[in-house]
C-alpha cells in the first residue's frame, strides 16, 4: 500500500481541510506552539503534519480526560471535607 497522509491532505479542497481540522484536530485551535525551537500555528501544523497532528490531538484529549477524572476525585474529597466541617466535632473524642 502506497499511501501518504500528508500528500492526501494536500489534495483536499478548502472545505475538506476545514472538516478534517474539525474532525481530527482537537488541539488545532489556531494558537501557536513551539516544537524543537520553531513556532507553529496549530491548524497549519495539523495540515502539514497530519499524522503528528492527529497524535497530538489524541494526547490532548487523553490529558483532558485524565484531568477531568482528577477533578471529579478532588470534588468528592472537598464535598466530604465540607460535610465533616458542617457536622462539627464528634462528641466524646
Amino acid at each position: 500500500m502506497d499511501f501518504s497522509f500528508a500528500e492526501h491532505i494536500t489534495l483536499l479542497d478548502r472545505q475538506q481541510k476545514t472538516n478534517f481540522l474539525k474532525s481530527f484536530g482537537y488541539f488545532a485551535n489556531g494558537e501557536t506552539f513551539e516544537l524543537s525551537g520553531e513556532s507553529f500555528d496549530t491548524s497549519e501544523f495539523m495540515l502539514v503534519n497530519p499524522k503528528k497532528g492527529v497524535w497530538f490531538s489524541v494526547m490532548a484529549l487523553c490529558s483532558v480526560i485524565y484531568l477531568s477524572k482528577e477533578h471529579v476525585a478532588l470534588r468528592k474529597i472537598i464535598a466530604e471535607l465540607k460535610s465533616q466541617i458542617e457536622a462539627g466535632p464528634k462528641r466524646g473524642t
